[in-house]
Protein backbone atom coordinates (compact mmCIF):
# COMPACT_ATOMS: atom_id res chain seq x y z
CA UNK A 1 0.00 0.00 0.00
CA UNK A 2 2.54 2.33 1.07
CA UNK A 3 2.28 6.02 1.89
CA UNK A 4 2.83 9.29 -0.48
CA UNK A 5 6.76 9.13 0.82
CA UNK A 6 7.56 5.40 0.33
CA UNK A 7 5.70 2.73 -0.99
CA UNK A 8 6.99 0.48 1.79
CA UNK A 9 5.73 2.69 4.82
CA UNK A 10 2.09 1.58 5.96
CA UNK A 11 -0.19 2.45 8.79
CA UNK A 12 1.92 5.69 10.14
CA UNK A 13 5.20 3.12 10.32
CA UNK A 14 8.18 2.94 9.09
CA UNK A 15 9.21 0.41 6.55
CA UNK A 16 12.83 0.25 8.27
CA UNK A 17 14.90 1.57 5.39
CA UNK A 18 15.72 5.41 5.27
CA UNK A 19 13.82 8.06 3.73
CA UNK A 20 15.16 11.51 2.11
CA UNK A 21 12.79 14.41 2.82
CA UNK A 22 12.27 17.69 1.75
CA UNK A 23 9.99 20.71 3.87
CA UNK A 24 9.48 24.07 1.99
CA UNK A 25 10.27 27.04 4.23
CA UNK A 26 8.73 30.14 4.38
CA UNK A 27 9.88 33.26 3.51
CA UNK A 28 10.90 34.34 6.30
CA UNK A 29 13.75 31.45 6.60
CA UNK A 30 15.37 34.23 4.05
CA UNK A 31 18.68 36.13 5.39
CA UNK A 32 18.98 33.67 9.08
CA UNK A 33 22.42 31.84 9.50
CA UNK A 34 23.02 28.56 8.00
CA UNK A 35 20.08 29.50 4.69
CA UNK A 36 21.65 31.27 1.57
CA UNK A 37 20.49 33.54 -0.39
CA UNK A 38 17.89 33.57 -2.75
CA UNK A 39 17.06 35.74 -6.11
CA UNK A 40 13.43 35.81 -5.80
CA UNK A 41 13.30 38.89 -7.49
CA UNK A 42 14.91 38.23 -10.12
CA UNK A 43 13.65 34.87 -10.00
CA UNK A 44 10.36 34.21 -8.92
CA UNK A 45 9.63 30.87 -8.44
CA UNK A 46 12.67 29.96 -6.52
CA UNK A 47 11.83 28.20 -2.79
CA UNK A 48 13.78 27.89 0.28
CA UNK A 49 13.85 24.26 1.35
CA UNK A 50 15.49 21.98 4.58
CA UNK A 51 16.35 18.45 2.82
CA UNK A 52 17.05 15.83 5.30
CA UNK A 53 17.29 11.85 5.66
CA UNK A 54 15.45 10.06 8.26
CA UNK A 55 14.70 6.27 9.38
CA UNK A 56 11.35 7.68 10.58
CA UNK A 57 7.91 8.36 8.70
CA UNK A 58 8.84 11.92 7.13
CA UNK A 59 5.73 13.28 8.65
CA UNK A 60 7.08 12.20 12.23
CA UNK A 61 10.05 13.81 11.22
CA UNK A 62 8.79 17.13 10.48
CA UNK A 63 6.64 16.86 13.87
CA UNK A 64 10.29 16.33 15.53
CA UNK A 65 11.66 19.53 13.92
CA UNK A 66 8.48 21.04 15.02
CA UNK A 67 8.69 20.06 18.61
CA UNK A 68 12.36 20.27 18.96
CA UNK A 69 12.12 24.58 18.54
CA UNK A 70 8.93 24.55 21.04
CA UNK A 71 11.49 22.94 23.40
CA UNK A 72 9.66 19.53 24.31
CA UNK A 73 11.67 17.12 25.65
CA UNK A 74 10.07 14.11 24.59
CA UNK A 75 7.82 13.62 20.92
CA UNK A 76 5.13 11.05 19.93
CA UNK A 77 6.52 8.41 17.34
CA UNK A 78 4.56 5.32 16.24
CA UNK A 79 6.95 4.60 13.56
CA UNK A 80 8.51 1.47 15.30
CA UNK A 81 7.54 -1.56 17.06
CA UNK A 82 3.87 -2.72 17.61
CA UNK A 83 3.29 -0.70 20.91
CA UNK A 84 1.05 2.45 18.67
CA UNK A 85 2.76 5.68 19.56
CA UNK A 86 4.52 6.02 22.00
CA UNK A 87 6.50 9.04 23.45
CA UNK A 88 10.48 8.95 22.83
CA UNK A 89 13.05 11.17 24.35
CA UNK A 90 15.07 13.88 22.37
CA UNK A 91 18.92 14.38 22.64
CA UNK A 92 18.71 17.69 24.45
CA UNK A 93 22.36 19.38 26.72
CA UNK A 94 24.35 17.05 25.38
CA UNK A 95 22.50 13.62 26.34
CA UNK A 96 22.08 10.81 23.46
CA UNK A 97 18.82 11.08 20.98
CA UNK A 98 17.07 12.82 18.45
CA UNK A 99 17.59 16.25 17.46
CA UNK A 100 15.75 18.88 15.70
CA UNK A 101 16.90 21.63 13.18
CA UNK A 102 15.76 24.85 14.10
CA UNK A 103 15.37 26.35 10.13
CA UNK A 104 12.95 23.26 9.69
CA UNK A 105 10.95 23.48 13.03
CA UNK A 106 10.11 27.10 12.79
CA UNK A 107 10.04 27.92 9.08
CA UNK A 108 8.52 24.28 8.17
CA UNK A 109 5.83 24.81 6.14
CA UNK A 110 4.84 21.14 4.79
CA UNK A 111 6.94 18.37 2.95
CA UNK A 112 7.23 18.10 -0.63
CA UNK A 113 6.65 14.99 -1.93
CA UNK A 114 7.16 15.78 -5.67
CA UNK A 115 10.88 16.21 -4.99
CA UNK A 116 11.51 12.45 -2.93
CA UNK A 117 8.27 10.16 -4.33
CA UNK A 118 10.62 8.05 -6.44
CA UNK A 119 13.48 8.23 -4.60
CA UNK A 120 12.58 6.12 -1.08
CA UNK A 121 13.08 4.29 0.31
CA UNK A 122 17.10 3.54 0.85
CA UNK A 123 18.55 0.93 1.36
CA UNK A 124 21.22 1.82 4.07
CA UNK A 125 22.12 5.35 6.21
CA UNK A 126 24.80 5.88 3.76
CA UNK A 127 22.62 5.73 1.24
CA UNK A 128 20.47 8.15 2.88
CA UNK A 129 23.04 10.85 3.93
CA UNK A 130 24.34 10.39 -0.25
CA UNK A 131 20.66 10.98 -1.87
CA UNK A 132 20.37 13.63 0.78
CA UNK A 133 23.71 15.51 -0.57
CA UNK A 134 22.90 14.55 -4.35
CA UNK A 135 19.26 15.75 -3.60
CA UNK A 136 20.59 18.98 -1.63
CA UNK A 137 23.54 20.01 -4.75
CA UNK A 138 20.55 19.80 -7.33
CA UNK A 139 17.88 22.05 -5.61
CA UNK A 140 20.93 24.36 -5.14
CA UNK A 141 22.29 24.43 -8.73
CA UNK A 142 18.21 25.49 -9.65
CA UNK A 143 18.88 28.54 -7.49
CA UNK A 144 16.58 27.36 -4.55
CA UNK A 145 17.67 28.13 -0.98
CA UNK A 146 18.90 24.92 0.46
CA UNK A 147 19.84 24.14 4.31
CA UNK A 148 20.86 20.87 5.42
CA UNK A 149 21.93 19.58 9.00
Amino acid sequence: MGTTCCPDCAGGKACGKYHVYVIELSEEAAGRRGMPPVDRINHPGRQFYYVGMTAHEPKCRLRQHQLWVEGAVEFPCSCFGDEGEVMRKFGRDGQPGTRGNRLAGEFGIELVWRLVRELNPLSSQQAGFAEEQRLATILRSKGHGVHQA
